[in-house]
């Protein structure tokens, strides 16, 4: 990368240096910048998940949705993770309360999740919560236990009631883009 200099010639790097640069250098610094984005947002949507991991304990990770000011454009960025150990309604909430503190809570619009009753439940006493702390406190938009099934499902409803053939005309393209020569090169 810099052929003519003789320090990063000898410059190393292991395992444990890189984590370290990584954990305490960048992503305090790309975190910090991210919080500043979502702070200029009007409005933001929290997504999660969680799985088991192979360590056995679950681990939810928290994805945030907002207009960014800075991109011009919806952003869709990592926040973080919990690991939660033993998945219940409450621990979830603890997790995302413990998650979210840099956010601003009274911009919260949704809460987009997958759909076990564990959730159902955890988003119930989310909004308990909420309105406990903030009586005028607007309500979450609930769309479903997950915003994506529910946009798609009103973006086929609208393709099919006005005969636009949208979806026919995205998997063309996409079709003529898997198949051309240049895109099999980088397969």
């Amino acid at each position: 990368m810099f052929p003519d200099s003789k320090i990063v010639k000898q410059f190393t790097c292991g395992a444990t240096k890189s984590a370290c640069l990584i954990c305490f250098g960048l992503y305090p610094h790309f975190k910090e910048q991210l919080i500043e984005d979502i702070r200029k947002a009007k409005s933001h949507v929290v997504s999660f998940d969680e799985c088991l991991k192979v360590t056995q304990t679950e681990q939810m990770d928290i994805i945030l949705r907002y207009w960014s000011e800075h991109e011009g454009k919806v952003a869709v960025r990592y926040f973080t993770s919990e690991f939660l150990g033993h998945t219940l309604a409450e621990k979830l909430l603890e997790g995302i309360n413990r998650s979210l503190s840099p956010p601003d809570p009274k911009k919260l619009l949704q809460i987009s999740m997958d759909g076990p009753t564990v959730n159902w439940k955890f988003l119930r006493i989310f909004q308990e919560d909420k309105s406990k702390e903030d009586p005028d406190a607007p309500k979450l938009i609930n769309l479903g236990s997950c915003g994506l099934h529910f946009v798609h499902g009103s973006f086929q409803t609208g393709e099919r009631e006005t005969g636009w053939k949208i979806g026919d005309a995205l998997r063309a393209l996409w079709q003529g883009f898997h198949d051309s020569s240049k895109a099999r090169g980088f397969q």
